[in-house]
């Protein structure tokens, strides 16, 4: 009823209703440009929003819309397009970006992208400190327009529409339809089975493959039990010596492969990505706030439980909960420097371990980061000095 769609169909074929008229109807509609697409949106939201007087129960215009269709809508209302996480991820993008303007073959697209990203990649480990500085001042301009357009966008989108936004916000990006291209056969090398790739990847499989004459050689099971246990005994240091020659073995395999590959933290336990990513010069986390860090500070000195911590910190002296106060903040830019040198060392797919480490700590917590919605604060002079992610924050009572 409120699909854009549909009134492309009608306005397509006003009298034909059958199988053919829809395929047709259905492959222009995903190849239209978002100019022409976005026109059949807007008559879409206008027919929604004179119904939903009559019918208040009427589930939310984004129910009625595609991730990409909601996509154009959003852009619509001013929504910019979002920036990349750091100024490592922003220069591989703005080099894709240039790489796909010039292009001349769409069906190359794929290829383009991948050798336009590792060309960046390339040329930002070459970069000197000083070409690096300016471009992470680029980055940080770049930020401030995005934080100055998210502001427009937050009081110009109407009220209305904010809850089809936080829907927005949840979706993850709809792929581009593409035509299908026959490629000629290719002799590619035999790809080998998950359960030797997994033994490639695995650091104690690693380890069992060199020292595999330490153990019983007439029972496999019995050696890798004994394998096991010798492995876990290993200290930090000699463990990490397995997980980099299991990336080792895991880049060297994937470099030249078009095969879908899983991310190399996969096949690795909490503890050897802790020792992987801390060998690129991951920093130790401080909290961000004062109450957690003397919370870690007091479980540290051997303090048991949260109430014998919390009971200590109100009885802290004035002057103490000051000196330590004016550590934590200390203690807390100087692990963002840190932690900020580390992101923009890491190598990429390294990049994806690290994120998707962290993504999945914060559905463990239940603290996911998305971006939430523009609410009546908004309307508030006193806003306008605020980034875009203090501007906008759930506002779990709407």
């Amino acid at each position: 009823m409120f699909k854009p769609f549909d009134l492309f169909y009608e306005k397509k074929f006003p009298n034909e209703e059958n199988a053919e008229s829809l395929e047709e109807a259905t492959k222009e509609w995903n190849t239209l440009e978002n100019k022409k697409k976005l026109k059949f949106i807007k008559k879409a939201e206008k027919k929604y929003d004179s119904s939903l007087e009559e019918n208040p129960d009427t589930p939310p215009f984004h129910t009625f819309l595609s991730s990409r269709e909601l996509d154009i809508l959003m852009k619509s209302y001013g929504l910019p397009d979002k920036l990349p996480a750091n100024s490592k991820l922003y220069y591989i993008k703005k080099k894709q970006d240039e790489a796909q303007n010039n292009i001349q073959d769409d069906q190359r697209l794929d290829e383009v992208l991948k050798n336009s990203r590792i060309e960046a990649e390339n040329e930002f480990k070459n970069f000197t400190e000083a070409e690096k500085n300016a471009l992470l001042d680029e980055y940080h301009l770049k930020t401030e327009e995005f934080n100055d357009k998210f502001f427009v966008f937050a009081r110009s989108i109407p009220e209305n529409r904010i809850v089809d936004y936080k829907e927005f916000t949840k979706r993850k990006p709809e792929p581009i339809p593409k035509e299908k291209v026959v490629k000629p056969p290719q002799i590619t090398k035999k790809r080998e089975n998950a359960k030797e790739l997994h033994k490639k990847f695995t650091p104690f499989d690693v380890f069992l493959e060199k020292h595999r004459e330490d153990f019983d050689s007439t029972d496999n099971l019995k050696a890798r039990n004994e394998a096991r246990s010798k492995f876990k005994d290993l200290n930090d240091k000699k463990r990490l010596k397995y997980v980099k020659k299991a990336e080792t073995n895991y880049d060297e395999y994937y470099k030249n492969s078009n095969e879908e590959r899983p991310l190399f933290s996969t096949y690795l336990n909490k503890n050897e990505l802790k020792l992987l990513l801390e060998s690129y010069g991951m920093p130790d986390s401080v909290p961000n706030s004062f109450t957690a860090y003397y919370y870690r500070l007091k479980t540290q000195e051997g303090m048991m439980g949260m109430k014998e911590v919390f009971d200590s910190l109100k009885k802290l002296p004035a002057d103490d909960k000051e000196k330590l106060q004016k550590e934590h903040t200390s203690k807390y830019q100087e692990y963002l420097i840190k932690n900020k040198q580390f992101l923009d060392s890491l190598p990429l797919s390294r990049l994806e371990d690290y994120n998707f480490s962290k993504s999945k700590q914060a559905r463990k917590s239940g603290n996911s980061t998305t971006m939430g919605s523009p609410s009546k604060k908004l309307k508030k002079s006193k806003d306008n000095g605020k980034s875009a992610d203090e501007i906008l924050s759930l506002d779990e009572s709407d």
